[in-house]
């Protein structure tokens, strides 16, 4: 297996990481002026300044009342099962199911099972004290996507950014991917790697990711270095360059933004910064 270099990237790329196990975590008892019924356990792990990402912890049986947010939002089921009321239309969700929402969507949730919910939001939440603020509310529309992920074909990816620089060389990779909401403004993937899959490279889009399980090490920064177990995430402004490798077989969730282009086994950005 090649050997990586010990210098990714540069000290200037902005690039951030979050241990999940040390995030910081808050009872939110108001989402945009809502009083919730019970306070919701929420893990902060990507604060902005691009995008936002959390963590939500629901009991079986509690419930999100109607609400509406100010901005575009995606939302992927890592553990549980939930009732999701998006627009008025209701949708049986399991483990890995993602929907969307434009600003103004109505949204409702009823954790059917103990569930872990991540939510990427775009320009980021705000969280004051026990509040969640999204800077206003959006005029009501019904614009929304609902994903089941058993119903989503996977394809392996050949090429990134034009480059075909995964390794190591004669190993089966194995690096299939799902696309589980696509567009307009951001797109979440579901990725599957193999044990000592690595890849250096460059997105021309902004991107986090969440560590579904395994284990991961991850070089970018300059010297920064991290081994990142399942719960963790890692993101990047476009243009950092950063190194990847698979410790262990693993899978993760990529929110990406502005949404690439996909086409024939490849991920392309619109343009180079």
């Amino acid at each position: 297996m090649p050997i990586t270099p010990e210098i990714v990237g540069k000290k200037s790329d902005g690039v951030f990481y979050a241990s999940g196990a040390r995030a910081p975590v808050v009872n939110i008892t108001e989402l945009d002026g809502l009083k919730l019924p019970h306070p919701l356990e929420t893990k902060i792990l990507l604060p902005g300044p691009k995008g936002s990402l959390l963590e939500y912890h629901l009991s079986k049986g509690e419930i999100i009342p109607p609400h509406r947010f100010a901005h575009d939002f995606i939302n992927c089921i890592v553990r549980g099962n939930m009732k999701v009321t998006l627009a008025g239309r209701i949708y049986e969700a399991e483990r890995y199911d993602a929907w969307s929402g434009a600003a103004g969507v109505e949204v409702s949730l009823e954790a059917l099972d103990d569930t872990v919910l991540l939510e990427w939001m775009g320009p980021p939440h705000l969280i004051t004290g026990s509040r969640l603020i999204t800077w206003g509310a959006g005029h009501p529309c019904d614009s929304h996507l609902f994903t089941k992920f058993k119903e989503v074909e996977g394809w392996l990816l050949g090429r990134v950014e034009g480059e075909t620089e995964f390794g190591p060389p004669g190993v089966d990779i194995q690096h299939r991917l799902r696309v589980l909401i696509s567009g307009p403004n951001a797109t979440l993937f579901y990725n599957t790697h193999a044990r000592q899959k690595w890849a250096l490279h460059t997105h021309q889009h902004h991107w986090v990711v969440y560590l579904i399980k395994g284990r991961m090490k991850e070089k970018f920064g300059g010297t920064l270095e991290y081994i990142c177990e399942a719960g963790d995430i890692w993101a990047a402004q476009a243009g950092a360059e950063h190194c990847t490798e698979a410790l262990a077989d693993n899978e993760i969730f990529e929110f990406k933004w502005p949404a690439p282009m996909l086409w024939e086994g490849l991920i392309q950005s619109w343009e180079a910064h």
